[in-house]
């Protein structure tokens, strides 16, 4: 993928305080597995806020870990499933009969500074993007929002056949969507990329201002492991109680669903991921985290500065495949790659001693 016009002159911190020196376990579905290393930072609660692959045949508020505040209109599926392993996902038709909203995502969380989000979707061959005033031209694909009655909306959406835009237009005038506006991604081949019938992978990395009208709010929007845009100065606090958001949006919503008449558009969703800590361990493709094309987000259970359990979650990875997995700290720093064969037995590698000096024992 060509890497698209970015907000910001600099890229993001890739510190490598943090080292794997060995992985103990097999890394596939259901798997516990140990890693052990150095510098892994802290993360007070181990589990994530909400995880939810569907393998339990159920789309609703309980999810695999943690627990949805909704599922919207979303209802599990059991065919189109992205991995051989996996038997269900979840599956909405925006066919135009929803009224005038039309909802096909996962909420969850309280309002907190931090969110790391990871999910997969699928369009069906029937999907058919509108342009941006009628149905399925403006697509909300993210959206954070405070729990209270503050105006912070941070929203991540399709403009039609033109572009894909993100803004706080209350917070940031900066981010005022306009043709000339710095909030589009210059990301123009997005239909192209997001093709019909082919899984695809979204990724967000989301903090919030220090302080109210301060530009030092984090947003990284990754597609299919490429950094499609990022910005390290945005305000996202702007009201009087300078409130913290949540993910409201993790799915597609159609704001504009009352004006489709073309039929059926089939959306599917998978291994929805969401944590108010950017902490977090991923397996991907390459050695290098940011070369990836391919990641798959594991579920931490137990985290400490020296020593993860995972749950171990392959995704489309497939028995044998060559992997390499990553911790990313609380501050967004990752890890050099620790090689891994999905489906493996991984040991502990054992160094032999060095300078031992022999003694004679008479």
């Amino acid at each position: 993928m060509i890497k698209y016009i970015l907000l910001a002159c600099f890229l993001p911190v890739m510190c490598f305080g943090q080292s794997v020196s060995s992985v103990s376990g097999t890394v596939a579905d259901g798997e516990s597995v140990t890693i052990s290393g150095s510098s892994f930072g802290t993360k007070p609660t181990a589990a994530p806020v909400a995880w939810d692959n569907l393998e339990d045949g159920t789309c609703n508020t309980t999810a695999t870990v943690g627990t949805w505040s909704s599922t919207t209109l979303l209802e599990i599926n059991s065919d189109n499933n992205r991995a051989t392993n996996s038997s269900y996902n979840a599956y909405h038709d925006f066919d135009g009969n929803d009224g005038a909203e039309a909802y096909a995502v996962f909420r969850g969380g309280s309002d907190s500074p931090s969110w790391y989000v990871s999910y997969w979707f699928m369009l069906g061959p029937n999907w058919d993007w509108g342009t941006i005033h009628d149905s399925l031209g403006n697509i909300k694909i993210l959206r954070m929002w405070t729990t209270g009655s503050d105006n912070e909306n941070f929203k991540v959406n399709t403009q039609g056949t033109y572009d894909v835009l993100w803004n706080d237009e209350y917070c940031d005038p900066s981010m005022l969507s306009s043709s000339n506006g710095n909030s589009y991604m210059g990301w123009t081949n997005f239909e192209n990329e997001m093709d019909d019938g082919e899984w695809h992978h979204i990724q967000f990395v989301y903090s919030e201002s220090s302080g109210i009208g301060v530009a030092d709010g984090t947003a990284e929007f990754y597609f299919d492991g490429d950094l499609i845009a990022y910005d390290y100065g945005i305000i996202t606090d702007c009201g009087a109680s300078g409130a913290d958001s949540r993910p409201m949006i993790v799915g597609f919503y159609d704001s504009h669903a009352q004006t489709n008449n073309d039929g059926a558009n089939d959306f599917y969703i998978d291994d929805v991921y969401i944590d108010n800590s950017w902490a977090r361990v991923e397996i991907g493709d390459n050695a290098t985290y940011a070369n990836c094309t391919h990641r798959e987000i594991q579920i931490p259970t137990a985290w400490s500065a020296t020593s993860i359990t995972i749950d171990a979650n392959q995704g489309s990875f497939a028995t044998d495949d060559a992997a390499y997995l990553f911790v990313v700290d609380a501050d967004g720093n990752v890890s050099d790659g620790y090689a891994v064969t999905i489906g493996a037995s991984e040991s502990p590698i054992i160094t032999a001693p060095t300078n031992l000096t022999a003694t004679k024992v008479e």
